[in-house]
Order: C-alpha cells, then structure tokens, then sequence
C-alpha cells in the first residue's frame, strides 16, 4: 500500500512528523514458538510506522516502513518478530555475475547455485534469502554488478510482532493482500517515473533559458496523471503539465523575438521575467489541509452523546464526529482527515465537527462515499 515518492511532486499522506513506533532492544527474551501449522496468515499492521527489516533485530537493516493498517503475509516467528513476505515496495540485489539479464533488460534467469538476495548492491548487506539456478528474475534496475529485482517469493523481511495483529488466514484475507501489492507495484512505477521527471527537469535547468525543452518532462508527467490511482497526485501530476506548457510557450517566444530583433533588449527582460515565473509556480503545490486529522473510531454506545464518531491522535480524543452526508464507517479505524464545520458541545471538552468531507491518509487512500440510510 505505500509507496515512496519524490519530494519534487508527491504530496505527504501523512502530514507532519510521526515518530517510528518502539522497537525492542537487539537482546531478546526467549523466544515465543508459534504452531507451524499457524503460518502462514495476514497480519494487519496496528502502529503508524513500524520498521521492517533485514532480520529478526534492531541491528538489521531497515528495509521499509510499514503504516498503520499494511496488510502483510507473516511467515514465521522468532523471538517475538515475525518473518514476512517482501513488501513491494522494497527492492532487493542479486550480483550480476550470477544472472544472464534477456536482451530487453527487463527479466533475467540466475545462473549460479544459491545466490544470496541482498538488501543493498554490496557484498556486507544483509542477506534477504537465496534462488536457484535457473529461476526467473524480473529485473527492476541496475547499479556496478548488481542487479535491481522486484523481490521473489524466496526473500522474506521481519518485523517486531507487537505492532501486527491477527488479520485472517490466506483463504481469507489473500485477494485483499494481492490487491495491496498490485497497487503498491503500480506506485512504485510512478515513484520511478517521477524521479526521473525530476532528474530531466532538473538537467534543462542548467542549461541557457533558450535551450531549455521540456517537452519530455511534460510527457512523463501526462502518463503519471493517467496511471496514479491518488487523487491529489493527479492533480499535482496535471498542474506540473500545465505549467510546463506554459514555459515552454513563454520560451518560445523569447527565442524567436531575441531572433528577430536582438535590440528589443526590454522585451527580452520582460519575457525572461514572465519565464521564471511560470518555472516557480511549476513547483509543487501546496498539500492540502484538513481541519483535524487522526485515526477514526467509533464512539461507542454513550448516552446522550453528541457525536458518533471520534478522532484519536496518541491515544487521546481531540475531535467528535457526526455526519449526516458522509458514511463514517467506510473508514473505520483509518487514520483520516476531515473538514467541516466545528462547534461546542455542551457538557463535552471536545469540540463537535459536523463533517462534510472525509480522506484515509493512509496506503489505501480513498475518500468515504455518501452516508447511507
């Protein structure tokens, strides 16, 4: 479900700092054996970030970091961390030497016996698991002998067990986990694409304002607004294209006026002026806000309440919440953001929002729909 994301484009899903929730020290108690037959099942992630990592310890390398309500596939246990599949969004090494990459570059095949899967392209890393000779790799990039590769079955991360709860069985629970990857998948093809956006825009920058051409950058930008399935990359995505037209438009003109008539120097100034402009309003948006955001619970069976729902931050109440055009519960237990309008309850600390608008912050951002009955 989450995905990471250029600092050029992506706005935040979870605005302001959140501190990584506690991990246990490197020295374990003895460890809690669980049932073979227990595993493997879906773990729901019950933290807002939790590490995941390279082993089954804190002195293991961090991996990724899991938001609250991940779905993961737990593997195993081992004092008190679970082992589990490779999220999507990490993506592991292979030494080249022992993979014969196909012409396209996008697969190759391994060609020696045991090949460790790395974390990182080194030699030090932590090991994440081993393939056979032979199998199929689906090549994600390439860096000084090393291999890129969107992580096989036979690689496995950890993370600490107190912070993943019970979520059901494959049988039960797997489509919902396919459905996760296959999203997380789809935005680590835009992280990748908006980096390199970045790198192209970045590079025209340095060049002579008459030489700049951004019409690659524009393109690339068109095919994340199509692919992205947040909203508010979208519109981040078409607002750049926008504006970049706009550039190269204003460029344009500046050439060909500078080519006509190099004495029309006030002119010149003016449209290189209106050229940076256009370049500084192309930059990434300001990410929208909400008038209270936290995770989302209900209030439970409470006499007279004002309220049917309420936002928790850290634990404590700081919001109640009642709706009568948004269906609250389709984002139960999601940390969200609301807007609406705010008022005192009488006999209540908190204040009451009468919400008009709802959005999850979390992977599976998604606004609620309309509130039934």
């Amino acid at each position: 479900m989450k995905a990471r994301v250029s600092l050029f484009l992506i706005i935040p899903l979870v605005l302001g700092a959140v501190a990584l929730a506690e991990e246990p020290p490197a020295a374990s108690p003895e460890p809690v054996q669980a049932a073979a037959s227990e595993f493997p099942y879906v773990g729901l992630v019950s933290a807002e970030r939790v590490n995941v990592r390279a082993g089954d310890g804190t002195n293991y390398t961090i991996l990724t970091v899991a938001s609250g309500g991940d779905k993961l596939v737990v593997l195993g246990e081992k004092f008190g961390w679970l082992r589990i599949a490779l999220p999507a969004a990490v993506k592991p090494w292979v030494s080249a030497e022992f993979v014969q990459v196909a012409p396209e570059g996008d697969e190759g095949t391994v060609s020696g016996d045991n090949v460790r899967i790395r974390s990182k392209p080194s030699t030090s890393s932590d090991v994440l698991g081993m393939v056979a000779r032979g199998k199929k790799l689906k090549i994600a990039g390439a860096k000084e002998g090393w291999c890129q590769i969107a992580g096989p079955s036979e690689a496995s991360a950890w993370i600490y067990g107190k912070y993943v709860e019970r979520y059901g069985t494959l049988e039960e629970r797997g489509d919902e986990v396919e459905q996760e990857r296959v999203v997380a998948e789809a935005r680590v093809g835009v992280d990748a694409k908006i980096a390199e956006a970045d790198k192209l825009y970045r590079e025209e920058l340095g060049k002579p304002l008459s030489d700049r051409d951004f019409s690659k950058v524009v393109t690339i930008y068109e095919e994340i607004a199509k692919e992205t399935d947040q909203r508010f990359v979208q519109e981040s995505a078409t607002r750049r294209v926008e504006a970049l037209k706009l550039v190269q438009s204003l460029i344009a003109d500046y050439s060909r006026i500078r080519a006509d008539n190099e004495a029309l120097s006030d002119r010149l100034r003016e449209m290189e002026v209106r050229v940076h402009e256009a370049a500084r309003a192309a930059e990434e948006p300001a990410a929208p806000t909400y008038l209270a955001e936290g995770w989302l619970r209900p209030m439970g069976r409470i006499i007279n309440s004002p309220a049917t729902h309420k936002i928790v931050v850290g634990g404590k109440t700081i919001y109640l919440l009642k709706s009568s055009t948004v269906d609250l519960n389709s984002l139960l237990f999601k940390r969200v953001g609301v807007n609406g309008s705010k008022h005192a309850a009488p006999g209540w600390e908190q204040p009451v929002i009468d919400v008009t608008e709802i959005e999850a912050l979390g992977p599976d951002k998604a606004a609620a729909g309309p509130a039934k009955g």
